[in-house]
């Protein structure tokens, strides 16, 4: 079977990769004996041959399965490709007893995507004190002043709480371990500390050379293990108690939670690198954005092109005139408040926001501006500018992923407009 799965392959003239967990002893070095010695089996020795017949070679040349009295090097990648430049190795990890491989090809070069960096405000050096302490020392005054509009009103609120956020707690790029603790909440600061003991420990074991020393490390890697495994399980039950606690009267969140704990994948994100005009192929990450901007702000001139043209006036349609008239009165900041309460941190925020866990932690300082300013935009009849604009997020529907009618756009606007639009 093996044999005839080679020759179909070997037909097909394309690079090939063979990676697996082959069970035969491709080297084994006994460290009771020399430790240069190599022992070839007779299993591997016809394994090596029928791959090398094919033109398959091994990339990983080092032992990959070592324990306290041999190494044997049992997990390998092959490929059938000789012109391509590779580099790769073992990887140090306690997962397993088996060593973890990697191999970087320079064939797969050219399937390059742009790498987009996540950031995050940096909450672990914010001071709640202190932040408050410099809160009230901004000199509110001139949002009250009636000479003062309603744009420079909001642009001065907006600046000063900003540029003390940034202060306290500034934007920072995320690394890959800090976006997969973001997955993984339950896994604390200490939970952390232990893991890398336990690392330590383990990469002791992979370098002792002598036997009673390696068997030692052994013993305490294992046990440190252990420990964290139990201590691990704890935390996510103990997680999860609080969250379905805390969610109770929320499905939404309920089965999201469930989802989680049975581990369901979510949908994976379409990554859109290239967009098809007229036959005319945009790549650059600017102009599919334009592209998809110019889509949706003329989605509503082009239906309104294929409607045909009415005979009547618009003004037929209309009934009798409605006499009875509306009246905006001034909020107080009792309403604001209460709005205020019932933002969820959980959600996502548009941009010119002001994080929603800090709108209501420190509400008595904000909630008196943010009133100023809806009951000066009601008298003016102007809606702040900023509060106008929204980050618009293609979502893929179904079909062809170059095109942009494929692409349903889904808008985060401010949470400050959100006030605004409950008020009016």
């Amino acid at each position: 079977m093996r044999e005839i799965w080679l020759s179909v392959v070997a037909g097909e003239n394309t690079s090939d990769w063979v990676i697996g967990w082959y069970s035969l002893a491709i080297c084994a070095t006994h460290h009771t004996t020399s430790l240069g010695s190599i022992y070839l089996t007779l299993p591997y020795l016809t394994f090596y041959d029928q791959l090398s017949s094919y033109g398959y070679r091994p990339l990983i040349l080092q032992p990959t399965c070592i324990s306290a009295i041999s190494s044997t090097l049992i997990d390998n990648i092959f490929i059938n490709n000789h012109e391509c430049f590779s580099k790769g190795g073992n990887l140090t990890c306690s997962i397993s007893d088996h060593l973890m491989q990697f191999s970087q090809i320079d064939i797969l070069d050219r399937i390059k995507l742009p790498k987009t960096a996540k950031f995050a405000r940096n909450w672990r050096i914010f001071n709640k004190n202190e932040f408050k302490e410099e809160l009230f020392k901004i000199d509110i005054n001139p949002i009250f002043n009636p000479l003062v509009g309603t744009d420079e009103s909001f642009d001065f609120f907006y600046k000063k709480t900003e540029k003390l956020l940034d202060e306290m707690a500034p934007l920072k790029k995320l690394s890959k371990k800090e976006i997969g603790l973001k997955q993984s909440p339950w896994i604390t600061f200490g939970l952390i500390t232990s893991m890398k003991d336990r690392d330590y420990l383990y990469r002791m074991y992979i370098k002792e050379k002598k036997r009673e020393e390696k068997a030692r490390y052994h013993s305490l890697f294992k046990s440190k293990r252990n420990r964290i495994i139990s201590l691990l399980r704890t935390s996510k039950k103990q997680y999860y108690a609080q969250f379905f606690e805390e969610n109770q009267t929320n499905i939404k969140k309920t089965w999201e939670g469930i989802r989680n704990l049975l581990n369901v994948s979510k949908k994976s994100a379409t990554q859109l690198n290239k967009i098809v005009e007229n036959n005319e192929i945009f790549t650059d990450a600017k102009k599919i954005s334009n592209k998809l901007n110019d889509f949706y702000v003329n989605m509503g001139n082009n239906i309104d092109k294929k409607i045909p043209n009415s005979q009547k006036n618009f003004i037929d349609y209309f009934g009798d005139e409605n006499n009875i008239k509306i009246f905006l009165y001034d909020c107080n900041e009792l309403e604001v408040s209460g709005l205020i309460s019932k933002f969820s941190t959980s959600k996502a925020c548009g941009p010119f926001s002001i994080p929603s866990k800090i709108l209501k932690e420190f509400d008595s300082f904000f909630i008196p501006p943010l009133t100023a300013i809806i009951n000066k935009s009601l008298k003016e009849g102007v809606f702040p500018s900023k509060l106008k604009l929204a980050m618009v997020i293609p979502i893929f529907k179904k079909g062809d992923k170059t095109k942009c009618p494929n692409y349903r756009p889904i808008s985060l606007l401010s949470n400050i407009r959100r006030i605004f639009k409950r008020i009016m």
